[in-house]
């Protein structure tokens, strides 16, 4: 169990041996060690060098021979505190090279990614990708009226598209919904109106970089994300195709 504890924090099973052994014996050579674990002289110099590093062993040079002592366990959870340091910092890499290698991948693929949440939670995960992706988004409100999130946490989205100068293309329903055009502009919202009568489904249609979002407000809250640049192309230039027919009539 002790062997597969320390494998798990990280520690190579040759390392594991070499350690474990040290502690049994507290110190020794590493001719000696090399018998005992049964591995070569070469790699059991390598392991303790490694060791070493990590400050889990402890060189000791006399005038007679070389040999090593294992050092305080407490440095095993040093060890595993850097290794966490260390994952977290790549992961943070790992983030903002994201975009990049879904870029590459979807130029390769017509496959597209659906996710579907549900709740207040799943809906509040939608927003947030709008958030992330810092990508103008177009919208097509429903005529049905909601108040799902709530007045206070639609303000605080409002405010960090705005911080993050994300501009809302919002199309909405004539006569069924009062808006506070005096914001428009201070709110980054370039606004044009449908006719209520031509679309009455409780969904709203968020377009922004390679990704759909549909919200739906029926019975059961559903929001379902399309990443797909193709779909989500198709989906802006009909956005604009509506929005041209609505200023025309």
């Amino acid at each position: 169990m002790d062997n597969e504890i320390l494998a798990g924090i990280g520690l190579p099973k040759s390392h594991v041996k070499a350690y474990m052994k040290l502690l049994e014996v507290g110190e020794i050579s590493p001719p000696k060690l090399a018998e005992c674990i049964d591995e070569s002289r070469t790699t059991t110099y390598s392991i303790l060098e490694s060791l070493e590093r990590v400050k889990l062993v402890r060189k000791v040079e006399n005038a007679t021979k070389l040999t090593y002592v294992v050092t305080h366990p407490i440095n095993l959870e040093n060890f595993v505190e850097r290794r966490r340091a260390i994952i977290s910092d790549w992961e943070y890499k790992l983030n903002g090279l994201m975009p990049s290698l879904v870029n590459k991948y979807y130029a390769t693929t017509e496959h597209p990614e659906i996710q579907i949440y549900q709740g207040e939670d799943g809906l509040k995960k939608i927003f947030e990708s709008i958030l992330e992706d810092k990508e103008d988004v177009y919208v097509i409100e429903t005529s049905k009226d909601h108040d799902y999130l709530g007045e206070e946490y639609i303000d605080n989205f409002v405010a960090q598209r705005i911080q993050k100068k994300i501009t809302a293309y919002v199309m909405s329903p004539k006569g069924t919904k009062k808006h506070n055009l005096k914001n428009d502009k201070a709110h980054r919202i370039d606004r044009s109106f449908y006719n209520e009568k031509n679309y009455q489904t409780p969904v709203e249609i968020n377009i922004y970089g390679d990704k759909v979002a549909f919200l739906s407000y029926g019975e059961e809250v559903i929001g379902t994300i399309i990443h797909s640049p193709q779909i989500a192309q198709a989906q802006r230039e009909l956005f604009n195709m509506i929005k041209l027919a609505s200023v025309s009539t």
